[in-house]
């Protein structure tokens, strides 16, 4: 990063603080590639716009009425009505004022003097304010601009070629042309659900997520052999267990058995081994894969993302109510009994949780429970909404950026889930793309000179007021010791005795 300003803008605590908001989106995105990394960078770009840092109004200094004529003090004054609608005891007071401050006296301000003095340091500070947002978008467009245009010009110009900080799909290329048929089919269908012209399967919609990435590795029927088998064990984990799984609660108490319980499977005559959390690459940094449902159902083992969508897909085979719930770089479970009292249920370690919990992590500010982007339980229609927001994102991982087929993904997403945060920073990130790309157009022209170039111009509005977007929604980065540390506060022995109370209530219940 170059300097601006003789400041090195890498020091100061609000650019590192904007530098460490940046680093969550990249567990959505593997960073291998260097649009990937540059997500960091894309968010940090909020802090810059949203920055309410309004200087404190001062208190009103006392204010100074000016005359020095000489004082008659046998001079009398009475008092008249004016059309105004000031009487005469306001001109009395007004003249015993102006009398006090020729003795020498300083009379204490009026409320006008007050509220006007309150006027004028609002507009001052409004100024002020104007002044500095001004400053920070600058400073965004000087590094954007420097940055990528290091990057485009440090190769041969003999052939201009973009090649900026992004990287753009290539419709001409063998890769993309093998692939996009994987992403039609997937955006197409999953589509179709959320347009009810086809029934909802939320176990096809996230298979077709995920094929559109790893091409068919994964059969179809392999996939649905799998979800099968785990439904025959919560078959005869209901048998056993004396449960009738058309209660609700007593599917969600048999299927949490299968994140907690070693299981003989007479099906099989073997043993069915509980699922647990993968620690590797938790975050599908290396391997997007990594994350994936189908991942989980063939190795037992899975992580904060595939972990509560398989438990989603077995509740939704067994037509048992159940919602997903995102908070930072987490998701988990949410339902509730027939009486309407909720549960949390935290799949990577078979515990239950509470909001409080949740939010004590210190990561879920006030805003983003009001604005519904965590905590909030998520429908089966708003999770294929989602998971169109993980098609434009393995998308972008393996084409580039594409403003056809992610803007689409993206805007059928935000149609039927708008809170989605996720989708909301691709969009963002999207816009910043194409900025970057349309200014390399124009030969990055300088910051004065930018209203001179209508198009680009308008792009850069339109990224700043995403991010600002995305900033007012309240979203904080969690650092991943944050989030380890976090996750492994369920395991002390005071929250191990409330999970054993949590799971003979919920027992009791299914039994009912």
């Amino acid at each position: 990063m170059k300097q601006t300003d003789n400041h090195n803008l890498t020091k100061r605590s609000k650019w590192l603080d904007i530098f460490t908001l940046g680093k969550n989106i990249e567990k959505f995105c593997t960073p291998r590639h260097a649009t990937c990394r540059t997500l960091v960078f894309l968010f940090s770009l909020t802090v810059f716009i949203s920055v309410n840092s309004f200087g404190q109004i001062q208190s009103p200094t006392t204010p100074t009425f000016g005359g020095q004529t000489p004082v008659n003090p046998h001079q009398s004054y009475t008092p008249r009505q004016y059309s105004n609608g000031n009487n005469g005891q306001t001109v009395v007071q007004q003249q015993n004022r102006q009398a006090m401050q020729r003795m020498g006296f300083q009379p204490p301000p009026t409320e006008a003097d007050v509220q006007a003095n309150l006027r004028q340091q609002r507009q001052a500070n409004y100024q002020q304010q104007i002044s500095k947002q001004e400053k920070q978008r600058r400073q965004i467009y000087t590094i954007l601009t420097e940055e990528s245009k290091s990057r485009s010009y440090s190769f041969s110009n003999s052939k201009r070629t973009y090649n900026g900080l992004f990287r753009f799909a290539d419709v001409n290329s063998t890769n993309y042309k093998n692939g996009i048929s994987y992403y039609e089919t997937a955006f197409s269908e999953i589509s179709e659900m959320l347009d009810s012209n086809k029934p909802i399967d939320l176990k096809k919609a996230v298979f077709l997520a995920e094929n559109a990435f790893i091409h068919d590795e994964v059969p179809y029927a392999d996939f649905v052999a799998k979800i099968e088998h785990l439904k025959s064990l919560l078959n005869q984990i209901a048998e056993q267990e004396k449960l009738n799984l058309n209660n609700s609660i007593a599917s969600h108490y048999a299927i949490q058995k299968l994140y907690t319980d070693t299981i003989f499977d007479r099906s099989t005559n073997a043993t069915f081994y509980p699922f647990k959390y993968d620690f590797e690459d938790i975050f599908g940094e290396n391997n997007y894969a990594q994350t994936f449902v189908s991942k989980l159902l063939f190795s037992g083992k899975g992580q904060c993302k595939s972990m509560p969508l398989l438990y989603s897909i077995l509740a939704n085979e067994l037509n048992a109510e159940s919602y997903l719930s995102f908070s930072p770089n987490h998701s988990y479970i949410k339902y509730k009994d027939n009486l309407g009292t909720w549960y949390n249920y935290e799949t990577t370690n078979g515990m239950s949780t509470t909001d409080g919990w949740v939010i004590g992590s210190g990561f879920v500010k006030s805003e983003a429970i009001r604005s519904k982007t965590f905590t909030e339980p998520i429908g089966t229609e708003q999770i294929l909404a989602h998971l169109l927001v993980e098609l434009a994102m393995t998308y972008q991982q393996q084409f580039g950026y594409d403003q056809n087929f992610m803007d689409r993904s993206i805007n059928k997403a935000l149609e039927h889930f708008p809170n989605d945060i996720f989708g909301l920073m691709v969009k963002a990130n999207m816009k910043m793309a194409e900025f970057d790309r349309s200014n390399w157009e124009a030969n990055y022209p300088n910051m004065e000179d930018l209203s001179k170039y209508p198009k680009q111009n308008e792009l850069f509005n339109q990224m700043l007021d995403l991010f600002a977007q995305v900033e007012e929604t309240g979203y904080t980065e969690m650092p991943k010791q944050a989030y380890q540390d976090w996750l492994n506060s369920l395991e002390d022995e005071k929250q191990k005795i409330e999970n054993e109370k949590f799971k003979l209530k919920i027992k009791l219940k299914a039994l009912d």
